[in-house]
């Protein structure tokens, strides 16, 4: 592969580092077996392991036998990793790499995680797998720890002003998206695309912001009749909620208690926990601001 088509424009919006950290490996032919990707969900993860993907295939991945892309909420059991095994056992199709892009990481039971630990540790130079992980050792450190692993940051506003100017939307609309996403240029497309997702976010950093400001009294009322929501929406509002403190926070202090707070209730809610529990809980724990 020559330098120039390493260093074609980059679809994927934003993640300058990982793009340069990645550009250089392929230029240098030093390439890691696995790449774990780190961060914020809706930030573009997913978005450039497939594009890197695609530069190491030299072809599309939805076209290419030599890709395998798993992006799913339900669990990833220990079959699909062998079965992950099996393909990388044959010989390429095409000139290229064989790739996997597994962008639900964080849905790995503990046997497939150990499944491909496994492989991973009997490297294959031709063959590059991609972890997505939306959580910060969400992941099995064993399996973290033989992975290059690569943090990728929200984006900045202009970045996510750039990708909406694409769009036909008002700089009224503009603007609001921008201070709801927090440099996630996942959920600014959706939601400058469904009205009702706007809605849900709109609604959701309200609920914040009035749980921040509130006392005690006022979170218990707020967040007892979140309870009735179904868990991944609920699920989904803690992580929107962890990722608008970690954006606006100003004291150090606050925002390791309140994303401790957050991640906690996440994890409860993973396990089935009662959801009035945790909301009780998570009210008297989610101290406003000093």
């Amino acid at each position: 592969m020559t330098n120039k088509s390493v260093k074609s424009d980059w679809k994927t919006v934003g993640l300058d580092l990982p793009k340069k950290h990645l550009s250089l490996a392929i230029e240098s032919g030093n390439l890691a077996h696995a790449y774990l990707l780190s961060g914020p969900s809706a930030i573009g993860k997913t978005t450039f392991a497939i594009e890197v993907s695609e530069k190491l295939l030299g072809s599309s991945v939805v076209s290419s036998p030599d890709a395998w892309i798993v992006d799913q909420t339900e669990a990833i059991g220990v079959e699909q990793i062998r079965d992950l095994k099996a393909r990388f056992s044959l010989s390429s199709f095409g000139p290229g790499k064989k790739v996997a892009v597994i962008a639900s990481a964080d849905a790995m039971t503990l046997e497939a995680a150990n499944a491909l630990l496994k492989l991973i540790e009997e490297p294959n130079k031709e063959t590059v797998i991609f972890l997505i992980s939306n959580k910060h050792g969400g992941l099995p450190e064993t399996l973290r720890s033989r992975c290059q692993q690569i943090i990728c940051v929200p984006l900045i506003d202009s970045d996510i002003g750039s990708l909406l100017d694409r769009l036909e939307i008002s700089k009224k609309l503009q603007t609001e998206i921008i201070q709801l996403v927090h440099g996630r240029p996942g959920l600014a497309y959706a939601l400058a695309t469904n009205q009702e997702t706007m809605e849900t976010y709109r609604d959701w950093d309200k609920l914040l912001l009035a749980n921040l400001e509130g006392s005690l009294g006022d979170r218990l009322s707020i967040l007892a009749p979140l309870s009735s929501m179904e868990a991944p929406d609920l699920m989904r509002m803690l992580e929107y909620w962890e990722i608008a403190l970690y954006s606006d926070f100003t004291s150090k202090t606050d925002l390791s208690r309140a994303l401790f707070v957050l991640e906690t209730s996440r994890t409860r809610l993973q396990r089935n926990e009662s959801k009035k529990l945790i909301l009780d809980s998570l009210a008297l724990q989610l101290q406003p601001s000093i």
